[in-house]
């Protein structure tokens, strides 16, 4: 069973059985009478079942870049991925070609840390930058699991608790204030129709 989440999905773990309300989408029984839930407001979410052998060929899985934390995301195969675009880094990575599980909010947390501007061109990027672009993705993610997730709009974990690493964001949803490292005011602009922030001091459009 395949669940994708997209914008407003929650899945919610209950011991025992409850009424869900009228956003509730699913309700996956267990032996045990716990209940998973899938609640949405915005009836966006997916579900979609395959045999297991199924799984590992299913178009949407062979459509993304590796995960984060595997062995295959490497320097040199984010280096190679990004080497075939010129577009913006930025949509590159909202792509899920060149890595899996980037959203906007990661992705401009990610490039502010590896200090490259969202506008770059993929393939302006040098190898010193791609190397620090592959730390900082990694260490953004961590960062998001260390606390909690991020809880500005609708995510929860499955016990209904928001995360708090809102709190500790550099870059996204600051438009205009000053920049924690530099004192920069931050700038804003849209890419493929995303909200983007970025300092243009510590990221600057060239290397």
């Amino acid at each position: 069973l395949v669940i994708h989440l997209r914008m407003t999905g929650q899945l919610l773990y209950y011991p025992e059985e409850i009424e869900g309300d009228c956003y509730t989408r699913l309700v996956l029984t267990f032996e045990s009478s716990a209940q998973l839930h899938l609640r949405d407001v915005r009836a966006l979410a997916r579900i979609t079942l395959l045999k297991a052998d199924e799984v590992p060929r299913w178009d949407p899985f062979v459509q993304l870049g590796p995960e984060p934390f595997s062995d295959t995301f490497t320097v040199e195969a984010l280096q190679n991925s990004l080497s075939k675009r010129r577009t913006a880094i930025k949509n590159v990575l909202l792509s899920q070609k060149a890595v899996a599980g980037l959203g906007n909010i990661y992705a401009d947390e990610a490039l502010f840390r590896a200090q490259i501007n969202p506008l770059r061109p993929a393939n302006s990027l040098t190898l010193t930058e791609v190397s620090r672009l592959q730390t900082a993705i990694r260490q953004v993610l961590m960062d998001g699991i260390r606390y909690g997730g991020t809880s500005i709009r609708d995510y929860v974990n499955s016990a209904g608790t928001p995360g708090s690493n809102q709190e500790h964001l550099q870059v996204y949803g600051r438009k205009g204030q000053k920049c924690h490292c530099c004192g920069t005011r931050l700038e804003g602009c849209r890419l493929g129709g995303r909200s983007t922030v970025y300092c243009p001091l510590c990221q600057p459009m060239m290397a």
